[in-house]
C-alpha cells in the first residue's frame, strides 16, 4: 500500500519493499517466497530468507487499473491480463527458466467499431474439484452501444495443452438483466463440488453500491444455463470478493459493509448471515479479500484501513454434509458438525481426518467407511478414537486399512 508491503512470519511483521507502488494482490508460494502485484503493472518476487526482490517478466501489460487477478493453485501461478497466463511456481521460486503458458490464447473479439471486448481479464477461477474446468470474465461494458459488453468464457479441458474456450456471455442473463451488458463481472468462483455452477459478482460500473450476486448453473439434462439472482437480504453495498469453502456448502461474500455467508439451509430461507469472527466484533467496513487456512480452519478477511480479521469457519455452526455412492478422498478431510455416509454408499479416506469437538460421523444402513485408524485426529492434531464420534447403523461397516 503506497510504496510499502508488509509480510508476517510467525509473530513478526517485516517490510523490505522500499519502493513497489500501490499493491493490488499477493500469492504465497512457500515459507520463503511470495509474489506481489503492483504498479506499473509488475510482479515482484520476494525471498524472505535472503530478502532479495526480483521483477518477473510479464507477457503483456493489458491489465486494468486495480483488477489484476492473481492466484496460486496446485503448484502453478495464474495471472489474468489480456490472456490467462500460467507460471510454474517451483521454477519461479528457484528463479530459473520459468516459461509462461498462455491458457486462453483467445483471438481479439471486436465490435463493429473495432472496440476490443476481451482486452483485460477482470476475474477468473479454476475449479478446485475438477481442474479441467475454468472460467474467465473480461472487463466492463461501454454503454454507448449495445455491442460494447464484457465477455464471459468457460473451458472444459483446461489441463490440455491447447484448451478450448466457449463464449457463454449470451447465457449470463435473467428475465430483467443482461449481466455483461449492464454490469462488470468483478469476481467469480466455480463450485468445487459442482463444476456446472458459477457464482458471479456483478457491479454497476457507475455505482459500486449497486452490486448483485448471481448463481449461474448449466443443466446437462436440458443443455441450458439457469441464472438466478441471490442478492436477497444483503445490504446495498459494493461486493468485492466471493469464496467457496471446500467440501462444504458455505459461500462467503466480502462487501463494503463486512462479510456475509450463506448455504443451502440459509438459501431455503432466502437469507445471508453476517460473519462477525470469533470475537463477534468484526467491524462493518470495506472487506477487500478472503482467504481460508485449512490448517486451522479459519477465515481471514482483509479490510480497508481496519487491519486483518480472522474467525472460525461457518462450518463450526453445525454444518452437515452427505457422501453418496462410492467416494475416495485423497486429501485431508475435516468434519465440523455432521458427516453422513448415505445408505449403501462407501467413503474411503486415504489421508488424515480431523474431527472438531461435538461433531458426528453417521453411517446409514449398508454404508461403509474405509480408513486408517492412526489417521483420526481432533482439531488440535491429537490422535483420537473414532468410536467417540461415531453413530453407525447395525448394518454399516468400518474397515481399518
Amino acid at each position: 500500500q503506497d510504496n510499502s508491503m508488509f509480510w508476517l512470519r510467525d509473530t513478526t511483521w517485516h517490510n523490505n519493499f522500499l519502493v513497489c507502488g500501490d499493491g493490488y494482490d499477493a500469492a504465497v508460494i512457500s515459507r520463503n517466497t511470495f509474489l506481489i502485484e503492483c504498479n506499473v503493472p509488475q510482479i515482484l518476487q520476494n525471498n524472505t530468507a535472503t530478502r532479495g526482490i526480483w521483477a518477473l517478466a510479464l507477457p503483456d501489460n493489458y491489465a486494468k487499473g486495480g483488477v489484476r487477478p492473481l492466484k496460486y493453485m496446485n503448484g502453478k501461478i495464474y495471472l489474468g491480463h489480456r490472456n490467462l497466463y500460467e507460471f510454474d511456481a517451483v521454477k519461479i521460486e528457484e528463479f530459473y527458466d520459468y516459461k509462461v503458458k498462455n491458457k486462453t490464447n483467445l483471438d481479439e473479439i471486436t465490435d463493429s467499431e473495432g472496440t476490443i471486448l476481451n482486452s483485460s481479464i477482470s476475474a477468473f477461477d479454476i475449479c478446485a474439484g475438477n481442474r479441467n474446468t475454468a472460467c474467465v470474465a473480461y472487463i466492463n461494458p461501454i454503454f454507448q452501444h449495445a455491442e460494447k459488453k464484457g465477455k464471459l468464457f468457460i473451458c472444459r479441458n483446461f489441463l490440455n495443452a491447447a484448451p478450448v474456450w466457449e463464449d457463454i456471455t449470451k447465457y449470463a442473463v435473467t428475465s430483467t438483466l443482461e449481466i455483461c451488458q449492464w454490469s462488470e463481472i468483478y469476481d467469480l468462483v466455480i463450485d468445487d463440488q459442482n463444476d456446472n455452477l458459477i457464482y458471479l459478482i456483478a457491479r454497476d460500473v457507475f455505482d459500486q453500491s449497486n452490486s448483485k450476486i448471481f448463481f449461474m448453473e448449466y443443466m446437462p439434462s436440458s443443455g441450458i444455463w439457469e441464472v438466478t439472482e441471490k442478492t436477497l437480504n444483503l445490504p446495498k453495498a459494493g461486493f468485492n470478493k466471493t469464496l467457496k469453502e471446500k467440501d462444504s456448502e458455505n459461500l462467503y461474500l466480502a462487501t463494503d459493509f463486512g462479510v456475509y455467508y450463506t448455504n443451502s439451509e440459509l438459501l431455503s430461507k432466502n437469507r445471508w448471515e453476517k460473519f462477525n469472527g470469533d470475537s463477534k466484533k468484526m467491524p462493518a467496513c470495506v472487506v477487500t479479500d478472503l482467504v481460508i487456512n485449512y490448517q486451522n480452519n479459519k477465515l481471514y478477511c482483509s479490510t480497508y484501513a481496519r487491519g486483518i480479521w480472522e474467525g472460525s469457519l461457518a462450518s463450526n455452526l453445525g454444518y452437515k454434509f452427505t457422501y453418496n455412492n462410492t467416494t475416495v478422498v485423497e486429501e485431508p478431510l475435516r468434519v465440523d458438525g455432521k458427516l453422513i455416509v448415505a445408505a449403501n454408499s462407501t467413503l474411503e479416506l486415504n489421508s488424515k481426518i480431523f474431527i472438531s469437538k461435538g461433531s458426528v460421523i453417521e453411517l446409514k444402513k449398508g454404508a461403509k467407511l474405509i480408513l486408517k485408524k492412526e489417521n483420526v485426529f481432533n482439531y488440535e492434531g491429537q490422535k483420537i478414537d473414532l468410536k467417540g464420534c461415531l453413530k453407525a447403523h447395525a448394518n454399516a461397516q468400518i474397515h481399518f486399512k
